[in-house]
């Protein structure tokens, strides 16, 4: 995976939080949305895992990058556990203006 750094501060896990923050996803390379992705600029093998991370309702995929002329390989989906409050025992959802965000591997 290659991410693109505008300086040296960007090299945390802030994107992370990023994605459970903001309503649109950051911009880090392998990250897609399962909102408004480009179906022909992916595999028909990344477009039925997008499909599925659709279906279940997760907001993106994250991809690996591909190596050695292969195509990506989807290493995680990311779900908003607003959406999905009852995997959380005790937990309504979250805290205020805070997205919180479960990462699948």
């Amino acid at each position: 995976m290659t991410l693109a750094f505008a300086d040296a501060s960007d090299r945390t896990a802030d994107w992370l939080f990023a994605v459970a923050r903001d309503s649109e996803l950051p911009v880090i390379d392998g990250l897609v949305s399962t909102r408004d992705y480009d179906r022909s600029r992916m595999t028909p093998d990344q477009v039925a895992v997008m499909e599925k991370a659709r279906k279940y309702n997760a907001r993106a995929v994250f991809f690996e990058a591909g190596r050695h002329g292969r195509a990506p390989i989807p290493q995680a989906l990311v779900f908003d556990v607003r959406d999905h409050p009852d995997d959380l025992p005790g937990s309504s959802g979250g805290g205020e203006g805070v997205r919180p965000t479960r990462v699948v591997a």
